[in-house]
């Protein structure tokens, strides 16, 4: 198999590794023969075979490896055990380590981070300063933006996780579901269409159907089910603080201030 890169002869000394410079031997997609690619620690570190390629001054090393139809881009860099494939896409100052996985046609952009053993697949897009760690599942379509992270919990379907909410705990977070604000979600499953926003805290909680939970406050929501059209403003807060209420005839919340 006649080779599709080479090092050249610059290199750079980076976290007390060497990284060479590599340079194309022959035309594959975009790229022509002579174009200079990234960096690499290794051959290992970029497949020979099929389109994968590693542009501009991204950075890729230690164990890490990149493969099939992958792009690395921009000043992204992967490193560690980290694997992208398929035709994944990862840009701009992306960070991806430890034993992460970006596969299938995923992108991960700006300066997200993925780490530990968080696996990104299909079409999810990750961006902003958004952080993924864990054993974390994003699969489906859902975009994972701003300064939000997930933890050791699964993303799918059409969600949206956006601006400072967190998401961590075994969470399942899936269908057309949004999750927006400084919301805190552990160990809680939110799908279907429900839209949670402010800063509310739930807790081992399901949140689902066309439910809305809108706080300005910071309340918890613990060991609730929650279904259909619940919406809790600022005012509903203050009525239903510290008391019980029966919210769809299904379910009895307490509010309590952290």
């Amino acid at each position: 198999m006649k080779k599709k890169y080479e090092f050249t002869d610059e290199i750079l000394e980076w976290k007390g590794l060497t990284l060479h410079r590599i340079r194309a031997l022959k035309n594959f997609w975009d790229v022509k023969a002579g174009d200079l690619g990234g960096w690499i620690q290794s051959e290992s570190n970029l497949s020979q075979k099929d389109n994968c390629w590693i542009y501009d001054e991204a950075k890729v090393y230690a164990s890490a490896k990149i493969s099939k139809h992958a792009t690395i881009s921009d000043k992204s860099i992967v490193c560690g055990h980290a694997v992208v494939s398929g035709m994944a896409m990862v840009s701009n100052s992306a960070y991806i380590h430890d034993d992460a996985q970006v596969i299938n046609c995923a992108t991960v952009k700006d300066s997200a981070e993925i780490s530990d053993y968080a696996r990104i697949q299909d079409n999810a897009i990750i961006s902003g300063h958004a952080i993924i760690n864990g054993i974390s599942i994003i699969k489906g379509q859902p975009s994972i933006k701003d300064n939000a992270v997930v933890s050791n919990s699964n993303v799918c379907g059409n969600a949206v996780i956006k601006e400072c909410a967190k998401v961590f705990g075994s969470s399942y977070i899936a269908g057309n579901a949004i999750v927006s604000g400084t919301v805190w979600i552990q160990s809680s499953q939110i799908f279907d269409g429900a839209d949670v926003s402010g800063a509310v805290t739930i807790i081992e909680s399901k949140v689902h159907g066309y439910s809305r939970i809108k706080l300005a406050a910071d309340p918890k929501i613990h060991n609730q089910d929650i279904y259909d059209k619940i919406i809790l403003s600022k005012t509903d807060l203050e009525n239903f603080k510290n008391t019980e209420s029966t919210l769809c005839g299904l379910t009895n919340i307490k509010f309590i201030e952290i």
